[in-house]
């Protein structure tokens, strides 16, 4: 006994003397007011091959809410989040559009950046939507002219509603109303672009990108025909495909974000319409097909935003043979009249593929909004997220908050040496 005591006791202190001194550090990237716009507000995050952070958000100018025009601004860091260059105005609204949920995927071995974003007509949110792809081969300085990608989803939701309507959908589909079929309202993300694994089962480096969709924003809740669909490449983004629809069910699906399980599953962390708790669907074929989505019980009540998923390592992969899963939210607790308040961001960490959650950090206790995840080269974490302010809604400022895995866990883990198990 007194050997393994030693033993252990001897693991323990070469595990610390291996891990890295934990490290935090946070900037802003965007404060109200900047450029002349009122807001900043749902941002992603994206890391290059070069290790380039590139943020973009909507930039909001004459209405702090979600139906005034909307630019899509972009923004650069080449020191690891230190500092940021200017805005890049990726998409100028000219007062009549609403230009939204930016989103951006780079191939492993290509120099090649996608950007995708979406546009909706204010005189008509339903039915002129747009889906834009543009790209960037000079690691995002540069971007080329956008083309359109939204019949392809057009044309797959008016083939799904002839499946629905006749029973041939699937039996995930049974409960469904065809007539919330056949939608043209289309907007990639909030959740991130991924690629899938090269050594995929099934569909190897394969693009996907979660897509959010509906029918009629102003209908009631089950009658929105709100959904989750995607857009996905197997080409290193030459061509894109859409690909398969999560069926609408018991709950109304919105704001999406995807990870690869281990076992090659993708799983979709989604947003509920109207709820504070979330569900989760999953697909065991590379995204073709999704179940019915389900209450997801591993997560507190908490405010309705999109919140960021990341996959920071698969044990196959990883020298210490750990899978992580990393999730972001603002876990808030609830006002007078019982609504959990948008505070507390915080980072949660799941070592058993997103069942439980054995790290759970808060980033920022007060005013805390949408987020998104990414990771550098060298295993930092990158936390974008907007902060601050008295407006329920909307943040006062974004920030880029960076970390090591040693702060988040307060040194019980390391890229080096792996979680310190008793």
């Amino acid at each position: 006994m007194r050997n393994s005591v030693v033993t252990f006791a001897s693991l323990v202190l070469a595990s610390l003397a291996l891990a890295e001194p934990p490290r935090f550090e946070e900037n802003i990237v965007w404060e109200d007011g900047e450029d002349g716009m009122l807001t900043y507000h749902v941002p992603t995050i994206f890391v290059s091959q070069r290790d380039t952070i590139l943020v973009s958000a909507d930039a909001r100018f004459k209405d702090y809410g979600d139906f005034g025009p909307h630019h899509i601004v972009l923004k650069r860091s080449t020191d690891g989040g230190r500092t940021w260059g200017p805005n890049t105005y990726i998409a100028r609204s000219n007062g009549k559009q609403i230009f939204l949920f930016p989103n951006l995927i780079q191939p492993r071995g290509s120099s090649r950046i996608s950007f995708f974003y979406s546009e909706k007509d204010l005189a008509d949110i339903h039915h002129v939507t747009h889906v834009w792809l543009r790209h960037s081969d000079d690691d995002g300085l540069t971007w080329s002219a956008p083309r359109d990608l939204v019949d392809v989803l057009v044309k797959r939701d008016a083939e799904l509603r002839e499946l629905v309507h006749s029973g041939k959908a699937g039996p995930e589909f049974s409960h469904d109303n065809p007539a919330l079929y056949g939608r043209r309202a289309f907007f990639t993300g909030p959740g991130v672009a991924i690629q899938l694994s090269a050594d995929h089962r099934i569909a190897p480096n394969r693009l996907v990108v979660p897509v959010l969709g509906m029918q009629d924003r102003w209908a009631h809740e089950q009658q929105r025909g709100q959904f989750n669909t995607f857009l996905f490449s197997d080409d290193q983004g030459v061509s894109w495909q859409a690909g398969g629809t999560v069926p609408i069910g018991n709950y109304p699906n919105s704001e999406p974000s995807v990870v690869e399980l281990s076992n090659g599953d993708l799983l979709l962390n989604i947003r509920v319409e109207g709820k504070y708790f979330r569900v989760v669907s999953r697909s065991k074929d590379g995204g073709k097909t999704w179940s019915m989505a389900e209450r997801f019980e591993g997560l507190p009540a908490y405010d309705q935003v999109h919140s960021g998923l990341l996959r920071y390592s698969f044990a196959r992969h990883d020298p210490t043979q750990t899978n992580r899963i990393l999730f972001c939210f603002p876990n808030g607790q609830a006002d007078e009249k019982g609504r959990p308040r948008r505070e507390n961001m915080s980072v949660w960490l799941s070592y058993d593929e997103h069942k439980s959650w054995a790290v759970k950090k808060v980033i920022n206790p007060g005013p805390s909004f949408y987020s998104n995840l990414a990771m550098l080269s060298d295993g930092a974490i990158l936390l974008v997220y907007g902060r601050d302010g008295t407006n329920r809604s909307m943040p006062a400022r974004n920030a880029v908050a960076r970390f090591n895995l040693e702060w988040l866990t307060e040194g019980k883990d390391s890229v080096t040496s792996g979680p310190i198990r008793k």
